[in-house]
C-alpha cells in the first residue's frame, strides 16, 4: 500500500504533477477551482477561507487557520 502524501501549493507547476501514486493530496486555497482531486484543502487567509466556505460545494475536507468574521464586502 502507497502511503505518499503530497502537499500542492499555489502556481502553475502543479497541474503537470503526477498524482497516480499518490495516497493523500493536500491542496493550497482556490485549487478545487482546477481539475485537481485533492483530500484536503488548506487556507490560512480570511478572505480566501470564506470564499471556499461560499463556492466549494465538493467532498474534501477544509483546514482553516483561525476562522474570523469578516465584513462580507470583503469576502466578495
Amino acid at each position: 500500500m502507497n502511503n505518499t502524501a503530497l502537499i500542492l501549493g499555489n502556481g502553475k507547476s502543479r497541474a503537470h504533477t503526477d498524482l497516480t501514486d499518490v495516497a493523500f493530496v493536500y491542496g493550497c486555497n482556490k485549487i478545487y477551482t482546477e481539475d485537481i482531486k485533492v483530500d484536503v484543502i488548506v487556507a490560512t487567509d480570511p478572505v480566501s477561507q470564506h470564499q471556499i466556505y461560499r463556492e466549494y460545494d465538493g467532498n474534501a475536507e477544509l483546514l482553516f487557520l483561525d476562522w474570523e468574521s469578516i465584513p462580507s464586502e470583503m469576502a466578495s
